[in-house]
């Protein structure tokens, strides 16, 4: 009490002393305000006696306090007193100070400041939710949340992921930030419910207020977007604060569903074991190059050999491995020969009367080292001895350079022209000629090797930590190993030489674009040869089998399941999270508590403060069952506040109180609209707390999502998966975050139906029996966690609590369980999709250009086991075919149907021996130039010659071969082109035979051939349509089934002949056999030259010729004949076979899903059943306002029920003081007596009173 505390009250003729007011033109001066330990003694300077007057007069009051400290104060303050209104009583005023309902009041007379609730804070109530320390709590958590989150995104981003997991222990990651979120958002909940509810009070704690600011004011029914938008209009920033905070919650908890997933990733492993399989420890024999070396080194293309080394246990996601290996190369350093010189020309016996000429030349280096060709290699020859021109040339030789002794070994390739302008020899002059002396090089180096997942090599890098091995065979040795290769490989001569060698055969073959006179492109050529043929011999003779023990430890790249940090989610998250700490900070300064003395959410907590607050309590009696519009209206007329004060104990004696006071101007008019409502005994309407219509829609929404979740689930299940499912791809956060957005929805919906529950079951009790305090007016579940309404709702046997807040339990599950509905798994589907025909046969197109590569094509083929070039599959040719589809994985397949295909065929069949025509000549070398002439239909060949006229039949004609064949009864094969005659009478040629077959035991010079074979044979094309399946991503063929029934044939004759001969090379035979027939005996599928004339063998003989020439021709065809095809062809349908990411609805989820859903779906139709809160109650009983009148004409809002004091203490403390105890409640209606209703003085009331509803008051 400040020592200069005084009050002057004035006015006119005193009605009642419980309704003055202070003059609006008076000040408002500091009131007397003991403290709560003050004893306060009241003297009037008259003998305490108030004299009645006509005019109201002044009195001066000495109000002494006395604490307990002992120390006292005394104040004076003048009040004015007089007769009241309408009350002729003498002693009128003698009493205006004894206890009774007119005593002077500080709550009814609002004056001070320090008498708002406001600023006694330190009496009032805060639920924990709204403490300080709470708030702090979540600043502190939503801070390390927001840390937390940036080092797993930085561990996540720098380490190649957080860890490695597994998709079976994902429901540790995905549910576990989802389920904490929403504990948070449990916390937020009731923040927001009390702010809401307590923000009225806290108006009304800060001085008068109007009722739609107060009493009328109703956050806590109404949708979360209107109570924004209301509590903006209202200037209420705790509301708008926790309303943004819950938006705020559901954004966290929606993006941390898709806070951590896991990606398959390529991981390096240190020290991984892996195996050597092999180890360079062979030597090099020159007598083991096979044919085979050239043509598959060539087709490899790589000029490296390494060992094959993998995991000790290869994992389908191991994708390469990496080891420090030795590795072995070979290549050419070459330098432009300044000159070249001829040094001698020698005479090479020759079957004609002029000898072939052998070129001796030498050579001179740019640095003036003179190199001399090595005179044992047999290369070309220049022109015959006495003929004169010029012809072009290329040959390759080993040189001696003198000018390094110790490694004076080299390679010179030289390409020009010899001329000569008469017929001796040494008249023959070098010209044009172009020169590259050659220095081979051979190492093994010790290299950082890693392979790919087929074996391929990936990359090789330099080691620092091994030395490198030496190579136990010189590079020259591996220089004559090549050049044997290349000439066992015996390529077909090069046209565009007169002359040249197998290995500028080669090198115009491989390298057809190449100018083999120019410098640079003859230097390319010969390395480009040179380097992947030496590595194939590496491979075939320097590698041997590794020791089984033999191990080493280096690293893997493997790909594994990487738990990753999403980046968008992280950043949504910590947005959010750093807006909840601005709102938690601010809302600590903007909270609405303490504005109460003690919970006044309950109708018991509310009944004790109207208990103190007789004339607020007078404003509503009778407004129960009046409507909305008249309970507003008769509020409205009246502004309210809250306040401590300790007048009472002044004058009284008792404890200091809290009320809510009246602000009228003209309290009896404002009294005047009520007195009309209190005649209505019952509601005329009737407030719905929830529509039927509302409950049904939430019921089918429920239903509609379980139904969706199922159908998705069977589609997941037929379609082996939902999508696919790119991690890269922005539909990943479909999946990720929808299935969290529709349950939180759902979870919304169910509230609604959880709220209207909660709210109406004191009520819904109420009504039906009356029943004690603890089971009605002590409840209110919306202040409950549901766990804790949920043992309430048991302990009070209130069932449809019970079911409502069960389903409202179950829903945050519905939420955690659904971020892993779907998964990304790796798994093998199919899919139909259409694909484009990018090329197809056309047999009247021919690419010049790609038919010079046809020759490497089919030889690496036939002798090197080679795969099937693109777009072939040993006697098919497959049109290309392409697909927008990007990022197959290397497990994929698509499979074509109905797709057009062309393959060539030779029909074959078997001459008699004893058809086939036959004469010899001999020379004085044995050999003999046989005749041979087999039958054929009359028109596709040649009448037989005049020395076979005894022998051959008039009505055929012959094809003849003419062939030296040796005389010693050596094996022999030959096959040839019949040479049809020219069609006439309208008979198409095309259908006589192209290819004629000659092989059996050569002429033993008695007339006769031993086990003679022969066959004409005609070539065809044809077309048909197949189902093809290839692999992908580099289209593999895998398998092609051709359907032969409706096959058509698009090309015979010449279209469909070719000279294997001229394609086929001609290794080294023991037999006396052209290309073809060495192919035949000793390339790819080959049968044994000892079983050709074997009787029993010749069908297979005739299947294998013909497997093998329709091979050569497949090849000739893919390579000469396809041409791209039109842009309006239309697409054909395939089906995609692919193990890749998809998007599968995972079953045990599915099922725990719908196990949720159907529990919520359940426990709201029986909370629906159990609670029926139409024709309960007339109005919202969320606002002050109403709640109030419902219990305004009760008996428990008076003191003989609520002693005074019991607005300070909480539930626990009035049930031990006994505060309701003993009584029963109810509602409905009461009579009362004594009022301006019925006849009688009886009037009756809707409302909540104690005992039984309807049985009398």
């Amino acid at each position: 009490m400040s020592e200069d505390a005084s009050i002057q009250l004035e006015r006119g003729p005193i009605r009642r002393m419980e309704h003055l007011l202070p003059s609006p033109s008076l000040p408002q001066e500091r009131m007397l305000r003991p403290s709560h330990e003050a004893l306060l003694e009241v003297t009037t300077s008259n003998d305490g006696l108030l004299q009645p007057s006509t005019e109201a007069d002044r009195i001066d009051i000495d109000v002494t306090g006395r604490v307990r400290s002992g120390t006292s104060s005394s104040k004076k303050m003048t009040i004015a007193y007089g007769p009241l209104e309408g009350d002729d009583t003498p002693d009128a005023g003698r009493n205006i100070l004894k206890k009774s309902t007119h005593a002077v009041t500080p709550v009814e007379f609002y004056r001070e400041d320090d008498e708002r609730a406001i600023n006694h804070k330190d009496r009032l109530w805060t639920p924990w939710t709204l403490r300080r320390w709470t708030l702090v709590a979540l600043i502190c958590f939503f801070s390390l949340s927001i840390v937390a989150l940036e080092i797993l995104s930085y561990v996540s981003k720098h380490q190649n992921g957080l860890s490695e997991q597994s998709q079976s222990r994902r429901f540790l990651w995905s549910y576990g930030p989802c389920a904490v979120f929403l504990l948070v958002a449990a916390v937020w909940h009731q923040i927001r419910y009390r702010t809401q509810q307590l923000m009225p009070w806290r108006t009304m704690a800060g001085g008068p207020t109007a009722a739609s600011h107060s009493l009328l004011l109703d956050y806590v029914s109404s949708w979360g977007i209107i109570s924004l938008f209301k509590s903006l209009r209202n200037g209420h920033l705790g509301v708008t604060l926790v309303i943004l905070g819950s938006f705020l919650t559901k954004i966290v908890i929606a993006a941390s569903t898709g806070l951590f997933s896991i990606q398959t990733r390529a991981v390096d492993r240190r020290y991984a074991p892996l195996q050597i399989m092999e180890q360079f420890g062979g030597t090099l024999d020159i007598d083991k190059i096979s044919t085979s070396d050239a043509w598959v080194g060539l087709r490899n293309g790589s000029g490296l050999a390494w060992p094959t080394f993998g995991p000790t246990v290869r994992s389908n996601g191991t994708q390469n491995v990496t080891d420090t290996i030795d590795v072995f190369s070979a290549d050419l350093t070459c330098e432009a020969a300044a000159t070249m010189n001829v040094t001698s020309v020698e005479c090479v016996q020759s079957n004609s009367s002029l000898c072939d000429l052998r070129w001796i030349f030498n050579a001179v280096t740019s640095s003036r080292s003179s190199c001399t060709f090595n005179d044992n290699m047999t290369w070309v020859t220049g022109w015959p001895s006495g003929m004169t021109g010029s012809r072009r040339f290329g040959l390759l030789s080993n040189a001696s350079c003198d000018g390094n002794a110790a490694d004076s070994g080299r390679l010179v390739i030289t390409t020009g022209y010899l001329t000569s302008d008469s017929e001796e020899p040494d008249t023959q002059r070098f010209l044009n000629g172009t020169a590259l002396i050659c220095k081979p090089e051979a190492s093994l180096t010790n290299k950082q090797v890693t392979l790919g997942k087929s074996g391929n090599i990936l990359a090789v890098r330099d080691s620092v930590n091994k030395a490198d091995t030496s190579l136990n065979t010189n590079a020259m040795s591996f220089a004559d190993a090549v050049w044997r290769a290349a000439n066992k490989s015996a390529p077909l001569r090069s046209a565009a030489f007169d002359d040249s060698d197998s290995f500028v055969d080669l090198i115009s073959s491989f390298r057809p674009e190449l100018n083999l006179d120019a410098h640079k492109d003859l230097e390319e050529g010969i390395r480009a040869i040179y380097r992947p043929i030496a590595a194939q011999i590496a491979r075939t003779q320097l590698l041997v089998p590794a020791d089984t023990a033999a191990l080493d430890s280096s690293s893997s790249q493997t790909s594994a399941d990487r738990l990753f940090v999403n980046a968008v989610s992280v950043r949504i998250m910590e947005v959010a999270l750093g807006l909840l700490i601005l709102i938690t900070a601010a809302l600590y300064f903007v909270r609405p508590a303490p504005s109460t003395p003690r919970d006044t959410s309950t109708m018991a907590g509310l009944a004790t403060v109207m208990a103190q607050s007789p004339r607020y309590v007078a404003t509503l009696q009778g407004l129960a069952a009046a409507s909305y519009a008249t309970i507003k209206e008769v509020v409205s007329a009246s502004r309210y506040h809250s306040c401590v004060t300790d007048i009472d104990l002044v004058l009284q004696g008792e404890e200091q109180t809290f009320r809510i006071s009246v602000d009228a101007n003209d309290s009896e008019s404002a009294l005047e609209p009520s007195r009309a409502a209190r005649a209505v005994a019952k509601p005329e309407n009737w407030w719905v707390p929830i529509y039927d219509l509302t409950r049904v829609a939430v019921l089918v929404a429920i239903f509609i999502v379980l139904m969706v979740v199922e159908l998705l689930h069977q589609r997941s299940k037929r379609d082996h998966g939902l999508g696919d499912a790119d991690n890269s791809s922005p539909m990943r956060y479909a999946w990720t975050f929808v299935p969290a957005v529709v349950m939180l929805l759902l979870m919304s919906c169910i509230g609604i139906i959880d709220f209207a529950t909660r709210l109406m079951q004191p009520y819904q009790a109420l009504s039906r029996s009356p029943v004690p305090a603890q089971r009605s007016i002590f409840i209110n579940y919306l202040s409950q966690f549901t766990v804790v309404a949920i043992w309430t709702a048991v302990t009070n046997a209130q069932f449809a609590v019970l079911f409502s807040a069960f389903a409202m339990l179950v829903a945050p599950f519905l939420t955690i369980v659904s971020t892993g509905l779907f998964v990304p798994t790796m798994l093998s589907h199919q899919a139909a999709m259409k694909i484009d025909m990018t090329s197809s046969i056309n047999l009247n197109h021919t690419d010049a250009k790609a038919a010079s590569q046809l020759s490497l094509l089919a030889n690496s083929v036939i002798y090197g086991n080679s795969s099937w070039p693109a777009w072939t599959s040993d006697t098919l040719v497959l049109p290309s075919l392409s697909t927008s589809r990007q990022n197959t994985s290397e497990d994929s397949s698509i499979s074509v149907l109905r797709m057009p295909v062309v393959y060539p065929r030779l029909e074959c069949t078997r001459v008699p021996t004893s058809s086939i025509l036959t004469s010899a000549s001999t020379d004085t070398n044995k050999a003999s130039m046989h005749n041979f002439s087999i039958p054929v239909a009359k028109g596709c060949g040649s009448s037989c010659s005049a020395a076979d006229r005894n022998a051959c039949n008039s009505n055929q004609d012959y094809v003849t071969l003419s062939s030296p064949v040796s005389q010693d009864g050596q094996l022999f094969g030959r096959v040839f082109l019949t040479q049809p005659s020219p069609a006439s009478d309208g008979r198409d040629d095309d259908d006589c035979p192209r290819i004629g077959i000659l092989y059996g035991n050569g002429w033993s010079g008695q007339g006769s051939f031993d086990e003679l074979v022969g066959m004409i044979c005609s070539p065809g094309i044809y077309q048909a349509e197949a189902n093809a399946t290839w692999s992908l991503p580099d289209w593999t063929v895998q398998d092609v089934a051709v359907d032969n029934s409706a096959e058509r044939i698009i090309g015979k004759g010449d279209t469909a002949t070719i000279d294997l001969n001229t394609i086929l090379a001609k290794p080294e035979s023991d037999n006396d056999f052209d290309s073809f027939f060495t192919a035949l005996t000793q390339g790819r599928d080959s049968i044994s030259a000892a079983d050709l004339t074997a009787e029993s063998n010749i069908s297979t003989v005739q299947e294998k010729i013909q497997t093998l020439y329709a091979r050569i021709l497949a090849q000739s065809l893919s390579l000469t004949a396809r041409s791209h095809s039109p842009s309006t062809r239309p697409p054909l349908k395939a089906t995609l076979t692919t193990t890749s990411p998809r998007l599968i609805q995972d079953t045990t989820t599915t099922r725990i899903l719908e196990s949720l859903l159907a529990l919520t779906f359940l426990s709201l139709v029986l909370a629906s059943l159990c609670n029926d809160g139409r024709k309960l109650l007339p109005n919202n009983p969320c606002s002050i306002a109403v709640m109030s009148s419902l219990i305004a004409d009760s008996e428990f809002v008076k003191k003989v029920v609520v002693e005074g004091g019991s607005e300070w203490v909480g539930d626990e403390e009035l049930r031990r003081k006994g505060v309701f105890e003993g009584f029963v409640f109810s509602l409905g209606g009461w009579e009362r007596v004594g009022g301006d209703g019925d006849e009688g003085g009886v009037r009756r009331v809707f409302g909540i009173d104690v005992g039984e509803a309807g049985a009398g008051g």
